[in-house]
């Protein structure tokens, strides 16, 4: 099969595609035997009727088209794997009603949206904040006031650790404390580093999300919400109620959402493409014997040839430039609780000075009037 690409603007490609003399001709013996086996043609048993009764009895065109029909619909999976495209949309396949013809060759054309390939605007190492290792005293302060707060205590007493809390001493539950947020950390952690990686990766792509590549990806995020809401036997109404919005702002934050995975898919893309990241056959191949043992291989051939193996390609390729980016991120560790507990001593100092601001005021005004 010889295969042209050629790139178009609007992120899709134009490829055209022969098919040769050989391939069509099985294609459409193929197509009898299976118009054979499929009706009842009088005098002849199931799948021995000859072409020309096919031919009398259904149409020669029909067999054609049908024929016609499956040979694009089995080589266009082909084309995708052996170019490496990857689909953001369907192919447009035109209005062509041109059909295979027995001893010849084919040609069929069509376009297909693709992925943009966008530049990032540095490739330089990120630099993210994550919780310092440990737990810090203002962590411990924090975790003890939403104990306080749980249990209704105005102050941690040694009474209150020992017979409310259950620990030897107060020093003992601090220390117990200490720990709790020292395994929840460590635990955390990988997820938190990776989401501080892809929110200063997204801030470096300078590009607009692909209008069709948004709504697949917010079908995806809508279809995998509810099918979660039907497993938990949640209603939607309820699901808005707990969360306190309308399904205004319900629709606003899944399309946010949808925007920034496109902007963290596409800026994963680039990043490997500049960091010469790949997946290999082999790599592809150990996801599926990860996924489904010995039935792998089967497995593996049902998604080449329905064309979606390049999805287990992609994010393979993406996951392997995420590991890349957290590997050479530049990390400062933070007390984010100390940090906190700062902020809301400077805007109380903030409003104390405006209290006083305002009341200076009212004592001028006043002794003005006077």
């Amino acid at each position: 099969m010889q295969i042209t690409v050629n790139s178009q603007k609007d992120n899709k490609v134009s490829v055209s595609a022969t098919v040769e003399a050989k391939t069509v001709d099985s294609y459409i013996a193929k197509t009898y035997k299976d118009f054979a086996r499929r009706y009842n043609f009088p005098g002849f048993r199931k799948g021995k009727a000859p072409r020309p009764v096919v031919d009398n009895a259904l149409g020669r065109e029909a067999v054609m088209a049908t024929a016609t029909e499956n040979l694009i619909n089995d080589t266009y999976p082909q084309i995708i794997e052996e170019e490496k495209l990857y689909p953001a949309g369907q192919p447009d396949f035109g209005k062509s009603d041109e059909m295979i013809v027995q001893g010849s060759d084919f040609t069929f054309d069509f376009t297909l949206p693709v992925r943009p390939e966008i530049e990032l605007t540095s490739y330089d190492a990120l630099e993210i904040e994550l919780p310092q290792s440990g737990a810090s005293e203002a962590e411990i302060e924090e975790q003890m006031k939403q104990l306080l707060a749980h249990y209704q205590q105005e102050e941690a007493t040694e009474q209150w650790a020992k017979e409310t809390m259950g620990f030897e001493s107060l020093d003992d539950m601090k220390k117990q404390v200490a720990q709790s947020i020292e395994d929840q950390k460590e635990a955390m952690l990988p997820r938190l580093k990776e989401n501080a990686c892809v929110l200063k990766l997204i801030e470096r792509v300078d590009a607009d999300v692909p209008e069709g590549m948004a709504e697949q990806k917010e079908s995806q995020l809508l279809q995998d919400f509810f099918t979660q809401l039907q497993r938990s036997g949640a209603s939607f109404d309820s699901y808005l109620m707990q969360q306190g919005i309308d399904s205004d702002q319900f629709k606003e934050d899944v399309k946010r959402q949808a925007e920034d995975e496109v902007k963290r898919d596409m800026a994963l893309d680039a990043w490997a493409r500049h960091a010469g990241i790949e997946a290999t056959d082999e790599d592809v191949s150990h996801e599926f014997e990860v996924a489904a043992g010995e039935g792998a291989k089967d497995l593996e051939k049902e998604w080449r040839d329905s064309g979606r193996l390049y999805l287990i390609r992609e994010e393979l390729v993406r996951s392997k430039a995420m590991e890349n980016i957290m590997d050479g991120a530049k990390v400062v560790e933070v007390d984010f609780a100390k940090r906190a507990q700062e902020a809301e001593a400077a805007k109380k100092e903030s409003e104390k000075s405006d209290e006083s601001a305002n009341a200076e005021a009212q004592t001028t005004d006043e002794e003005s009037t006077e």
